[in-house]
């Protein structure tokens, strides 16, 4: 990229091209990804003229199709552009002058440089061209960018949300320091993952109960628990009274950026709400036992596991079953898995 005082070219082409090149080297070093929504990587339309003062090129990118154009500023036009900007030569100021705005856009330029002693200055050219690109291209472009990904992804569903926290249940185990969650889903009972209510080694917690925490005081013990270490799900029943009850969605085949919501209680302490965390489904992923889990963009912590993933309303897709410590966390592991809720049928077929 120039950078200091140079000959004014002689060839009409060289004006369009050269700004072109500071364009894609600006975006590249400082905004590479919006390239694709930024000018600078299509054919261009230039006119320019000068004097022994000055410098005028008008620049415009064109459709892909299109191939490129040089030609003369008419001279009329050179001296009202000259007489309108008077001594103001900064891209903001040149735009608000009403003679000169229709030469500004999205994709259309107006430079004007002053030339002294047959030169003009390189960083005044970057300079113009930097500050153009920030304004009404870069206001551009982050639409495009988010209208882009808003039509890759589904609506939004709208989640039940007072349902599912009603539905969702602390797990404690003071002999295995454990902490959980679990829900109730109906036809099946409550359902969790095996390691909050099992030790490493596979054996069950003596001590479990169950809680809710808007009446934290009352706690139940676990009954007829059945589980299945290689599945990493559990089920059991209690004699807790039920608050609400979440449905099994029936759509069995969870589409890649399918939205849902990750449920359950992160490194509870009292006073601590239900968390429903948003995101879409981000990937596949084979365990074994030849269940394949759901990778997730929402977060999942630690305490969040045997918590429901809803996919709308209070309709489950599947159970949290890995992820990170903290939420702060969260975003440096990929393994936000989820259990696939039809999953709970290979657990039941099994005896126990």
């Amino acid at each position: 990229m120039q950078s200091s005082w140079f000959d004014v070219p002689a060839e009409r082409f060289v004006f369009g091209n050269h700004t072109k090149m500071i364009i894609e080297t600006l975006v590249q070093d400082s905004a590479p990804e919006f390239a694709n929504d930024l000018p600078g990587f299509k054919p261009w339309h230039v006119e320019s003229a000068h004097d022994d003062k000055h410098l005028i090129i008008c620049w415009t990118e064109l459709d892909a199709s299109r191939m490129n154009v040089a030609g003369d500023l008419a001279s009329v036009d050179f001296d009202a552009m000259v007489q309108a900007a008077g001594i103001t030569r900064s891209y903001l100021e040149l735009r608000a002058i009403p003679e000169l705005s229709a030469h500004f856009g999205p994709r259309r330029l107006l430079i004007l440089l002053d030339v002294v002693d047959g030169k003009v200055n390189g960083m005044a050219w970057v300079a113009q061209i930097a500050d153009w690109l920030q304004d009404e291209p870069a206001a551009q472009a982050k639409v495009q960018n988010v209208e882009r990904v808003n039509a890759a992804l589904p609506i939004p569903p709208n989640w039940e949300v007072a349902a599912i926290a009603d539905a969702c249940w602390v797990v404690e185990s003071d002999e295995g320091c454990s902490q959980g969650t679990a829900f109730f889903l109906n036809d099946v009972g409550f359902v969790t993952c095996h390691h909050v209510l099992h030790s490493d080694e596979g054996r069950l917690f003596r001590d479990l109960i169950i809680f809710h925490p808007c009446d934290p005081a009352a706690r139940y013990p676990l009954e007829n628990v059945r589980a299945n270490k290689a599945l990493d799900l559990a089920v059991f029943s209690s004699c807790a009274p039920l608050r609400s009850v979440l449905d099994r969605d029936q759509n069995i085949d969870v589409a890649l950026l399918a939205h849902v919501a990750v449920c359950g209680y992160p490194n509870f302490s009292p006073g601590s709400t239900c968390s429903i965390s948003p995101g879409v489904v981000v990937a596949y992923k084979m365990v074994k036992g030849g269940v394949r889990r759901l990778l997730t963009n929402a977060g999942i912590v630690a305490g969040m596991s045997g918590g429901p993933a809803v996919s709308s309303g209070r309709q489950v897709v599947g159970i949290c079953a890995n992820g990170a410590p903290y939420f702060q966390d969260a975003r440096d592991t990929e393994d936000q898995a989820l259990i696939p809720v039809d999953a709970i049928d290979m657990l039941l077929v099994h005896r126990p």
